[in-house]
């Protein structure tokens, strides 16, 4: 239950910390019933007079960057799938680019990641910056439709680190915002002049943020206050109880840590923790964008090992998706360039799935990223191939694009049953 004062407050708070006016345009594409829609493109414009352009239908489908280019927003806050798609487009443009202007890009892009690195520290431009902008970044940002972009936000789900660092090359810096349903949105907010890569900013003015009992390394559950915090869950007390305790503190669910700074930073979900049979606690998500990180074949990476002796993941491959963003048998662009790399002649997730030199490839990109583990029982130790990629349409993500966990592994079941041995 979100209150009017909720609403209200929290989309007076965020538009006078964003600076919103009458001068910005934004894009309406997620479902008005989240929380987030609600909030930029039904509060935020009443109380800041910015125009809204409704995008079509099929946004997440693909047809965004369309929208992008004939309104050219000045904020644009897009769900992580959203980046990791545009990072992808660009990725099979930058794969075209060889010889001298290969060199320019590679150089280019060391200057965006400096000039990025600079000003999250108060510092000016790296030399060269005139130069890259000029002839790089600019041109990047208006096939984007960003070229007006002063704001470029994300929200709703975690996003890859080097999703965020793949940008940053481009001086396009990526705020993330962070919170719940249950805090009318936001609750941390990257700023213009005040973020850190990696983090989800600072509590937002007028709000309260404690991490609950922090561990050595100072981690612990991410608690909020304050009067953007809901009302309560209908007609469900004990539930509103369980999520917020007698001194008025929100209870997340979320594991985070606090730096020297302010600076808020998510480490994993409690409800997502694998504990394995031999009682080590095991966050999937780090692990996930690890092996993703390594493998440009796949498309999504999903951790699974609770109760069990050891962790193992399903995997889908890159694919081409129809009309409709049902994911097709045909491999993307980027995925056939990646097997082209490798001496494989598939083209499609079937032929890919039969194939014992893409299994292999995948094999030892999981090693790599299982170089990085934090422990050995973080390390993946089996992986399989699902036939179809992930979609809203298959029920395995939800309309923000977030893995349905449950539902993946009880689809899946039968090849979970033969990585660890079952059936």
């Amino acid at each position: 239950m979100i209150s009017h004062d909720n609403v209200t407050w929290t989309a007076s708070v965020c538009g006078r910390l964003y600076q919103l006016s009458e001068e910005d345009h934004m894009i309406s594409y997620l479902p008005l019933s989240h929380i987030a829609a609600q909030m930029m493109d039904i509060n935020a414009p009443l109380h800041c007079g910015l125009t809204i352009h409704f995008a079509r239908p099929d946004a997440l489908k693909g047809t965004l960057l369309e929208t992008l280019k004939a309104v050219r927003p000045t904020v644009l806050v897009g769900v992580p799938r959203v980046w990791e798609k545009f990072k992808e487009k660009v990725e099979v443009q930058l794969s075209q680019v060889t010889g001298l202007k290969e060199v320019i890009m590679s150089k280019a892009r060391s200057v965006g990641r400096q000039t990025s690195i600079n000003k999250q520290s108060g510092r000016p431009a790296a030399w060269g910056y005139w130069l890259a902008n000029t002839f790089v970044f600019k041109n990047l940002r208006e096939k984007m439709g960003l070229e007006r972009c002063r704001v470029c936000g994300s929200a709703a789900a975690p996003i890859s680190r080097s999703v965020l660092e793949f940008f940053l090359d481009f001086d396009i810096p990526i705020y993330e915002l962070y919170g719940m349903s249950e805090s009318s949105g936001p609750q941390t907010l990257s700023l213009i002049g005040h973020h850190k890569t990696g983090s989800t900013g600072k509590v937002m003015a007028g709000a309260e943020l404690k991490i609950d009992n922090p561990g050595p390394n100072g981690d612990g559950e991410v608690l909020f206050r304050g009067r953007h915090v809901f009302m309560g869950y209908l007609k469900e007390e004990r539930k509103t109880q369980e999520a917020i305790d007698e001194d008025g503190w929100l209870h997340s669910g979320d594991i985070g840590r606090i730096d020297p700074e302010g600076y808020l930073y998510i480490t994993g979900r409690i409800k997502e923790i694998l504990i394995t049979r031999g009682g080590e606690n095991i966050a999937p998500v780090p692990i996930e964008e690890q092996v993703l990180d390594a493998c440009k074949l796949l498309s999504y990476c999903i951790v699974i090992g609770d109760s069990q002796r050891y962790i193992t993941a399903l995997v889908s491959l890159r694919c081409d998706l129809s009309p409709e963003a049902e994911p097709l048998d045909q491999l993307d662009a980027l995925a056939l360039s990646v097997l082209q790399e490798i001496g494989s002649t598939a083209t499609t997730v079937k032929e890919a799935r039969e194939d014992q030199k893409v299994i292999q490839y995948i094999d030892s990109c999981i090693k790599k990223a299982n170089e990085a583990s934090v422990s050995k029982a973080a390390k993946i130790q089996k992986f399989r191939v699902i036939p179809v990629d992930l979609s809203i349409g298959g029920a395995e993500l939800t309309p923000t694009m977030k893995l349905k966990r449950k539902v993946i592994q009880e689809k899946y079941s039968d090849l979970t049953a033969e990585m660890y041995g079952e059936g």
